[in-house]
C-alpha cells in the first residue's frame, strides 16, 4: 500500500533530472572529496605531523614574485642613482638593497599557507566560483524547460480554507515567503460536465517557474463521516494527472502529518524543489528537522473504521471538534 507523503513529478522534470544528473554528481563529489582532504589535514595538523613546502602553485608564487619585483627594482634604482651623483656615498646603496630583498621576502613569507588557511587556495575558490556558475545554469535550462509550458490558474476558489490547512500555510510562509498562494481554480471539464479543481497549498517559484500543488488529505469528512482521498477511488488519481499533465509537482500529506509535523512536512517540500533546482537554498533553515515519517493512505473500508473511531480527534485541536 503506497503512503503519504506522495509525491508525483511531471515528466518534463523527470527528464529535466535525469540530463542534469551527472553534472549534481559531479558537484556532489568535489565537495565529499574537498570535505575528506580538510578532515585529514586538520588531523595531522593537530598531531604536529603536517609540515607544508609549497603549498601554493609554482605559478602563484612566480605571479606574486613578478608582481612584487618592481618594488625591489626601484628601491636598487634610487640607491644607484643618489651613489652616481655622489649624494651619499656607497652606503646608501646596500642599504638600499637590503631593505628590498627583506620586503622582498617578508612578502613571499606572508603569502606562504600555514595550517589555518591550507583550506583558501586560488583552486578551491575557482572550484566554488565554477560550481555556483554550474548552478546558476541549471537554474537558467530549468527556466527555459518550463517557460509557457506551466498551467496558471483561472482565479481563486470561494471554498473556505480549513483550520488545520490556516495553520499549516502559516508555516510553511516562513519558509518559502512571498511564494504561497491557497484556493487557485483551475476549470476542468469531466465526461461533458465542468468541474474546478482547487489547491489546498500552492508554491510558486517565480523566479524558475516552478509550481508546486500542496494536498491536505483527511480520511473521512468531519460532519458527515464520508470516506475520503481513498486509494481505491480514482477521483485522487484523475486529479493528480491533470496537474502533472499541466506540468505542476503533485505533493499530497496526510492531515496527520501536517498537524504533529508540520516543520518535517515544509523539509519534505524543501528536498523536492532541491532535487528539481540543485539548490540548498530552501533546506539551509531546515536540516536540524526530522525527516518526514511515512504515514499509511487508507481504503474506504479502513476510512470507515476510522471514522468510526473518530480518529481525526486525536490530533486536530480541539477548536475544530
Amino acid at each position: 500500500m503506497s503512503s503519504y507523503p506522495y509525491i508525483v513529478f511531471p515528466q518534463l522534470l523527470l527528464n529535466f533530472i535525469a540530463e542534469n544528473s551527472f553534472e549534481e554528481k559531479k558537484v556532489v563529489s568535489r565537495q565529499k572529496n574537498h570535505g575528506k582532504i580538510q578532515n585529514f589535514l586538520a588531523k595531522q595538523a593537530e598531531k604536529g605531523e603536517l609540515i607544508i613546502t609549497n603549498a601554493i602553485p609554482k605559478w602563484s608564487i612566480l605571479r606574486h614574485i613578478l608582481l612584487k619585483l618592481p618594488i625591489g627594482l626601484m628601491s636598487f634604482a634610487a640607491a644607484l642613482i643618489c651613489t652616481i651623483k655622489g649624494v651619499y656615498g656607497g652606503l646608501p646603496l646596500v642599504i638600499e638593497a637590503l631593505v628590498a630583498i627583506m620586503l622582498w621576502i617578508s612578502s613571499y613569507i606572508k603569502f606562504r599557507d600555514t595550517p589555518d588557511t591550507i583550506g583558501n587556495h586560488h583552486d578551491v575558490n575557482f572550484s566554488c566560483r565554477s560550481e555556483k556558475k554550474q548552478g546558476l545554469n541549471r537554474l537558467k535550462k530549468l527556466k527555459m524547460v518550463l517557460a509557457r509550458k506551466v498551467k496558471e490558474a483561472a482565479g481563486v476558489s470561494n471554498a473556505p480554507l480549513g483550520t488545520s490547512e490556516r495553520a499549516f500555510r502559516a508555516i510553511v510562509e516562513q519558509y518559502f515567503p512571498g511564494r504561497v498562494s491557497s484556493q487557485l481554480e483551475f476549470p476542468v471539464s469531466i465526461k461533458g460536465k465542468q468541474y474546478a479543481y482547487s489547491t489546498d497549498i500552492a508554491i510558486i517559484l517565480d523566479e524558475v517557474g516552478l509550481s508546486i500543488d500542496i494536498e491536505i488529505d483527511e480520511p473521512y469528512d468531519y460532519k458527515s463521516r464520508r470516506p475520503t482521498h481513498c486509494i481505491d477511488d480514482p477521483a485522487d488519481a484523475r486529479r493528480n494527472q491533470y496537474f502533472v499533465e499541466n506540468n505542476w509537482i503533485v505533493i499530497r500529506f496526510s492531515e496527520a502529518q501536517i498537524v504533529m509535523y508540520p516543520h518535517s512536512c515544509c523539509k519534505t517540500i524543501a528536498k523536492v524543489v532541491s532535487r528539481v533546482t540543485g539548490s540548498q537554498r530552501f533546506l539551509k533553515d531546515l536540516h536540524e528537522i526530522p525527516d518526514l515519517q511515512p504515514y499509511p493512505m487508507w481504503t474506504k473500508k479502513q476510512a470507515k473504521k476510522m471514522a468510526g473511531a473518530r480518529t481525526r480527534d486525536s490530533y486536530l485541536p480541539k477548536t475544530v471538534h
